[in-house]
C-alpha cells in the first residue's frame, strides 16, 4: 500500500511537468511555423517580431519605453521588463495585454483602416500601445498583503487584485490614457460624446469599493451595507452615497 502510493507520488513530478509545458508549446504553436521571431532589447523592452517588422519594432521599443515611463511617474509604481511581440498573423487590428507569467502585450501589426470602432488616430504603435501598456501598468499593480503573497508565492493568478475589477473600469483606464496620449483615441471619437468627467480618484465607484472593503466585503460582490451586532440581535443598514446638486464629489484619503 505504501509503495504504491510511493510511486504515484513519485510520478506527480513528472505529470506537473507535462502540464505546466503543454500550454506553452500551445502558445509556441500559435503562429505559422515560417515566422521566425528576433529580440531588441532595451532597458525597459524586449520587443519580437518575425521577418518583415524589424522597423516596426524598433519604433514599438522607442514608443513603449516612452510610454512607460509617462505611466510609472503618473502612477508612482514600477514595472518591471514588459515582453511586447509584434505579430502579422490576423487581419483585424487589435493588442492583448496580459501580467501571466510576466508583463506581456501582443501587438498585430495590421493597423486599423476607418472600417472599426478605433476612429483617427496619429498612428497605430502610439494608439495601442498606450491602450495597452495602461493594462500592463495597471494589472501589475498590488500592495499589502498582495504583494507580500507574491513575494512569497510567486505570480500567482490570484494575486492580481487589479485583474479582479469590473471591466469598465479596466478597459475605460486604458482607454482614457489612449485619450490622454496621443491627438485623437476612442475618448475623442466621433463615435464617443464626452459629456461629463470626474478624474480619478474622486469617484462614487472607488468610494463604494472603499467602504465594501472596510466593512469586510468583497469589492464589486458586496451590497455595500453596514451590519452591526449586539445582544444576538444583528442590526442592518442600506449604503447611500447622495451627491450634490450638481452631481460633484470629492474623495479624501488618510
Amino acid at each position: 500500500m505504501f509503495r504504491a502510493a510511493a510511486r504515484r507520488l513519485t510520478a506527480l513530478p513528472a505529470v506537473l511537468v507535462v502540464a505546466l509545458a503543454a500550454p506553452a508549446a500551445a502558445h509556441a504553436a500559435s503562429y505559422p511555423p515560417e515566422f521566425h521571431f528576433r529580440t531588441i532589447t532595451t532597458d525597459r523592452v524586449s520587443v519580437h517580431f518575425h521577418q518583415g517588422f524589424e522597423g516596426m519594432a524598433r519604433s514599438a521599443a522607442v514608443i513603449a519605453s516612452e510610454i512607460l515611463a509617462r505611466y510609472e511617474a503618473r502612477y508612482g509604481s514600477k514595472l518591471g521588463r514588459v515582453q511586447l511581440v509584434i505579430v502579422d498573423s490576423d487581419d483585424l487590428p487589435n493588442g492583448f495585454a496580459t501580467p501571466l507569467p510576466y508583463p506581456l502585450v501582443t501587438i498585430r501589426a495590421v493597423a486599423p483602416d476607418g472600417s472599426d470602432g478605433f476612429g483617427n488616430h496619429e498612428g497605430w504603435l502610439r494608439l495601442v500601445l498606450s491602450h495597452e501598456l495602461a493594462h500592463t501598468v495597471h494589472l501589475e499593480e498590488a500592495r499589502g498583503i498582495w504583494r507580500a503573497g507574491r513575494t512569497l508565492l510567486g505570480r500567482a493568478p490570484f494575486l492580481f487584485p487589479n485583474s479582479f475589477a469590473m471591466s469598465w473600469m479596466i478597459e475605460g483606464l486604458a482607454t482614457y490614457e489612449e485619450t490622454e496620449g496621443t491627438a485623437y483615441g476612442r475618448g475623442r471619437g466621433t463615435e464617443v460624446s464626452l459629456l461629463r468627467e470626474i478624474r480619478f480618484p474622486h469617484s462614487v465607484g472607488l468610494l463604494y469599493s472603499a467602504f465594501t472593503a472596510f466593512l469586510g466585503f468583497e469589492v464589486n460582490e458586496g451590497e455595500y451595507k453596514v451590519i452591526a451586532k449586539n445582544d444576538d440581535k444583528v442590526y442592518q443598514q442600506d449604503l447611500k452615497v447622495i451627491t450634490g446638486v450638481d452631481g460633484e464629489i470629492e474623495v479624501l484619503a488618510r
